[in-house]
């Protein structure tokens, strides 16, 4: 977010919808904006995903939208609801997207420990950046303690392949997020051919290593010992 992107949606009247799907608690300060601010609170709205393992995970499929725009609120609503705003009465083309009552409880039972797991995530990116080396691996930075929440600690090697073959014979599960970059996919064929060259070495580099607020320093030190010795 900045005034650049402020001043195109003012201009062409656009909605800012922000990606809060792996981002829900993490806090910035951002130009344009006074102080600080919690990813999902910048655009006109914001997705947040619940996925089970997710940083605030529900029992099953669940997500949500939040805005401080009441109309936009009801349209979003309606949509959710078959695009129904009175019952059998369709004024859009909507879904069946409803949250169930059991994931809306488990949620609001978790959500009263986001902050605390949250700041158990960023202890063991802290645990990372100390104790993993290798002279062909790339960590992530951490330019701010509370800017990220490590939904996933991403690193980048050429030797991705490699190196995950090697973890998985030491019982160590990794995950590539995401292999096929959004312009590559079937579904976007039209853009196949565009020239993305970052967007490509990321899918063919990246690979997330264990990460989750019960993790421990402990642990850190075995999984970056393994890949020390790599």
């Amino acid at each position: 977010w900045n005034e650049e992107l402020k001043y195109l949606a003012e201009k062409y009247r656009l909605r800012v919808i922000e990606d809060n799907a792996q981002a829900i608690g993490a806090v910035s300060r951002v130009e344009g904006f006074n102080g600080t601010y919690k990813t999902g609170a910048l655009g006109d709205a914001a997705a947040i995903s619940f996925y089970p393992a997710k940083n605030l995970g529900a029992l099953g499929d669940a997500g949500a939208i939040t805005t401080n725009d009441t109309e936009l609120a009801d349209v979003i609503r309606a949509l959710a609801n078959y695009g129904s705003i009175e019952k059998y009465i369709n004024v859009y083309q909507g879904v069946n997207s409803r949250m169930d009552e059991l994931q809306a409880a488990f949620l609001s039972v978790k959500l009263k420990y986001l902050d605390k797991e949250n700041r158990a995530r960023r202890q063991v990116a802290i645990w990372y950046d100390k104790y993993l080396n290798h002279q062909d691996i790339i960590k992530p930075s951490i330019e701010s303690p509370e800017g990220h929440v490590w939904h996933q600690y991403v690193i980048r090697t050429v030797r991705r392949e490699e190196l995950r073959s090697y973890l998985e014979k030491q019982g160590i599960p990794t995950m590539i997020h995401y292999p096929i970059p959004p312009h590559k996919q079937f579904c976007y064929h039209q853009y196949n051919d565009l020239d993305l060259p970052v967007s490509v070495l990321l899918s063919r580099e990246v690979l997330s290593l264990p990460v989750s607020p019960v993790i421990t320093e402990s642990d850190v030190i075995e999984i970056s010992s393994c890949i020390a010795d790599f």
